[in-house]
């Protein structure tokens, strides 16, 4: 069903295929106009943020926290640093205790802590995503705390985020050696899809999906936001990105979703294993309409400790692992669990037995 549509043209294709041009202004100890031992840098709303000297207290805390500790705990000292952090999932804790042999010394924040609870752990540094600005920076700011912010919500701002805690921690040769990691594997998915033809771009659709009180929920993703990126890089159309603008989450039904009508469905969930979702609605009389349902080919997100859709370290693993479903073909060459052992191994610097113990039996979703 392959239809040709003109989002392959849309910038974000263009400003993935430049990943390599990032620039990050950050300056380390010694650089030309810096005190010796004075770490200044630019935060992701480019903000100025000067320090006396590596801090040795962090704190990480609001909405997406994980996101931020996760990829602190990439550089052999983030984690030393840390003393607080707002792990609101217990998949979260169980990840960070497993990289942080220390964290039962560290306080635990609990959902939506306040900037007082936050204060009295006693940092020198607090990272924040930057949308938690104006509900817990300022009230932080205010109580002479230095705060940054961060948004690694894109690879281009992931890799530039990487630079800022690279100098932040005083580690910019780990930031080069992790932002590497993650630019080679966008490089090599970029340059095989990136002379694709229309025609042999399935067209699809990823949704998330929720359930309460009897009542289901699916929901896209906006057209900005990674996932719909991820579709692109990795030799899709996301069929809904034409129509998904805002903030967040965009509630869609059933008409719509048969409307779209796509070849393949991927299906994200935050509650449950994604691949018993899929199963489901494989079943269901409604979705076995679809072109996607008809075909097998209606997958569920896969993750471990948390999902691999979202802008966490983990998604150069959901974008290698929706490019072996996209384009299987271009894609032989790639062992999704050898991928798997190289990130937790080379980035989190876990030995292949501890990944195989404590890492695999955590992995859900529609694995091969």
């Amino acid at each position: 069903m392959m239809r040709s549509g003109g989002y392959l043209r849309h910038p974000a294709m263009a400003a993935l295929a430049a990943v390599l041009a990032v620039s990050v202004t950050a300056c380390s100890p010694g650089d030309s106009g810096s005190p010796d031992g004075e770490i200044v840098v630019v935060d992701a709303l480019g903000r100025t943020v000067t320090l006396p000297e590596v801090p040795e207290r962090i704190a990480v805390a609001g909405r997406g926290a994980f996101m931020i500790f996760d990829a602190i705990y990439l550089f052999p000292g983030g984690g030393a640093r840390l003393v607080g952090l707002e792990a609101g999932r217990d998949t979260s804790a169980a990840f960070a205790a497993l990289v942080d042999p220390d964290l039962s010394a560290k306080t635990i924040f609990p959902r939506n802590v306040g900037p007082e609870e936050i204060a009295a752990s006693g940092p020198d540094l607090v990272i924040l995503k930057s949308y938690m600005a104006s509900d817990l920076g300022a009230p932080l700011e205010q109580l002479g705390i230095p705060v940054l912010y961060l948004d690694l919500e894109t690879p281009e701002q992931y890799e530039r985020d990487l630079a800022v805690l690279g100098t932040v921690l005083g580690e910019p040769e780990r930031a080069e050696e992790i932002a590497s990691f993650y630019r080679d594997r966008v490089a090599r998915i970029s340059a095989a899809t990136a002379g694709l033809a229309d025609d042999r771009r399935p067209e699809v659709l990823v949704l998330q999906y929720s359930a309460s009180e009897g009542t289901t929920t699916f929901k896209v993703p906006p057209a900005s936001w990674l996932q719909t990126t991820m579709v692109t890089l990795a030799g899709g159309t996301p069929v809904w990105a034409d129509e998904a603008f805002g903030d967040g989450w965009i509630t869609v039904g059933f008409e719509q979703i048969a409307a779209w009508n796509p070849d393949q469905i991927y299906l994200i969930s935050y509650a449950g294993d994604s691949a018993t979702v899929a199963e489901s609605l494989q079943s269901d009389p409604a979705w076995q309409a679809l072109e996607a349902v008809k075909s097998g080919s209606i997958y569920g997100w896969p993750g471990d400790h948390t999902s691999w859709d979202q802008p966490d370290s983990r998604w150069i693993l959901g974008l290698t692992w929706l490019f072996t479903k996209l384009q299987p073909d271009l894609a032989a060459g790639i062992d999704l669990m050898d991928e798997v052992e190289a990130l937790f191994t080379e980035l989190y610097r876990l030995t292949p037995a501890v990944v195989q113990a404590e890492v695999v039996p955590t992995l859900f979703g529609s694995l091969p």
